[in-house]
């Protein structure tokens, strides 16, 4: 018959995984004593009736089916209230909300100042009443035209007549002035080639309608309103007398958060009514059954006092053992990292280092989460700094020939821009654009060939580490950057200068 496995051992087992392949012996991690227990908590969830109102409106008439649909907005409201009233004096809620939170994982523990709601409580009421703009019709008068739907042609002034457009208004032949025109034969008249002589023309906002779309209900005649209404229980939970249970304990339900324990750290239970003591219908006790240990142990000769709260084993009060076991692989990481010897990795939290590092994530809470416990935070700091900064000299060699090359070949192209008669075909607007596109297309080339060339050079060096798809170019690789600008700068002032 196997030995059922406790936190205790859940705890330590974990501590010394933690110290395998870290420059300390899981054997250097011992247990000397651990009083574990399953403590209890009790809680109190009151319950209050909440109604939640959300209202929405739009043009036209509602879509929506199976709903209750009312004449008027007053009557949407007027019943908005009744539903508010009714809700809040029927007790059938409570056995509702008691029957919902059944249904869900830890009866509503920890849960302070939330919502609960469930389907059947939930109720839509649609109002619709007439635009009070252009009341009900969707339309009115158009504005320019005064309903008409025409307008006075403005060439003619409402005549039907404009200026001959041949002679001018003069009524001489412009070919032969002894004779009258042969359009307006002479009266300095013609028809109105713009509205056919009527003197008028077609109103454009309302194309003849004489009606335009009411601009406050887009048309549509009527405006409808929605209620959303939900009903439910407010929660708010408060935990019974803590005394008589260890510090230790609280402080860790303290840092896991009361409403987390039933996500895994503990079996949260309602608490069956006393007939004796029979409580009011809103109100549920709840109890939590947490198993807790205070554990003493020794880490490598050195004793320490650490707990162990939840189902899950949440650790506390954990020393930061791996920053000494770290001790000497840190302080081989550093030298790499100024260069002084090639990068070496020993140890499992320097690979899981190597790894994030190449894969692009340097912050120190991407190590952290590997090891949340026995790695202060400051030490993950310098180990993924040191790390970065190794990596780039591992390229710094290449990096700083490569560097050379991007000079020199930036400079020729912005000489053979500069110089050449390349941009002499073109126009002053196209030659320009093409002058402010360049250094950017030459900085981000530069940038993309030093950036590839660190990802081959680690990609030689580690060739079954996933690599990120773009690396560091380092201060070499930024200061080179600089440089071609203002490599490109100089030349173009000096361009500028000999030209005038």
């Amino acid at each position: 018959m196997t030995e059922q496995k406790t936190i205790t051992t859940t705890a330590l087992s974990r501590l010394q995984a933690l110290a395998q392949g870290n420059g300390l012996a899981p054997e250097a991690i011992k247990l000397v004593e651990s009083k574990e227990a399953t403590y209890t908590l009790t809680g109190v969830l009151n319950m209050t009736p909440h109604i939640e109102v959300r209202t929405n409106a739009y043009n036209g008439r509602s879509k929506l089916k199976g709903v209750q649909v009312l004449s008027t907005f007053a009557a949407l409201n007027e019943e908005i209230t009744k539903a508010q009233q009714a809700f809040e004096k029927e007790d059938s809620w409570a056995k509702e909300a008691v029957a919902e939170l059944k249904k869900t994982k830890g009866y509503g523990w920890g849960q302070s100042d939330s919502l609960l709601t469930w389907s059947d409580k939930k109720t839509t009421l649609v109002a619709t009443e007439n635009c009070p703009t252009c009341n009900g019709t969707a339309q009115h008068p158009c504005p320019d035209c005064q309903g008409i739907g025409f307008t006075t042609c403005p060439h003619c002034e409402g005549r039907g007549q404009e200026l001959c457009y041949l002679c001018g208004g003069n009524g001489q032949d412009p070919a032969n002035p002894a004779k009258p025109c042969p359009t307006c034969n002479g009266t300095r008249y013609a028809p109105c080639r713009h509205c056919n002589q009527t003197g008028r023309l077609l109103c454009p906002p309302c194309q003849g309608k004489g009606f335009i779309p009411c601009e406050s209900c887009q048309g549509a005649g009527v405006i409808t309103r929605e209620a959303h209404i939900t009903k439910g229980a407010r929660l708010s939970f408060s935990l019974s007398a803590t005394s008589g249970l260890p510090s230790g304990l609280l402080r860790a339900v303290s840092r896991l958060g009361e409403a987390n324990l039933p996500k895994g750290h503990a079996d949260i239970a309602l608490v069956p009514e006393d007939p004796e003591k029979p409580q009011k219908k809103t109100t549920l006790l709840l109890e939590a059954k947490i198993p807790y240990a205070d554990i003493k142990i020794v880490i490598n000769g050195k004793g320490a006092i650490i707990a162990c709260a939840g189902k899950m084993g949440r650790l506390l009060g954990i020393p930061a053992f791996l920053d000494s076991a770290l001790k000497e692989p840190r302080r081989e990481l550093a030298r790499a990292a100024h260069g002084a010897i090639p990068l070496k990795v020993t140890t499992r939290a320097m690979q899981d280092a190597l790894k994030l590092a190449l894969e692009g994530k340097t912050n120190p809470n991407a190590l952290r989460r590997l090891y949340p416990v026995g790695l202060s935070g400051d030490v993950a700091k310098e180990i993924m700094d040191h790390m970065e900064l190794a990596l780039r000299a591992q390229t710094r060699k290449l990096r700083l020939i490569l560097a050379a090359f991007c000079l020199m070949a930036s400079g020729g192209v912005f000489a053979l821009f500069f110089f050449s008669p390349l941009l002499t075909p073109l126009s002053i607007k196209t030659a320009t654009l093409i002058k402010a596109a360049l250094p950017v297309l030459v900085v981000g080339a530069d940038w993309f060939v030093l950036s590839q060339a660190a990802r081959w050079a680690l990609k030689r060096k580690f060739p079954t580490l996933p690599l990120a798809a773009t690396q560091s170019i380092g201060r070499t690789g930024y200061a080179t950057l600089g440089l071609v600008f203002a490599l490109y700068v100089v030349l173009f002032l000096a361009v500028t200068f000999l030209r005038f």
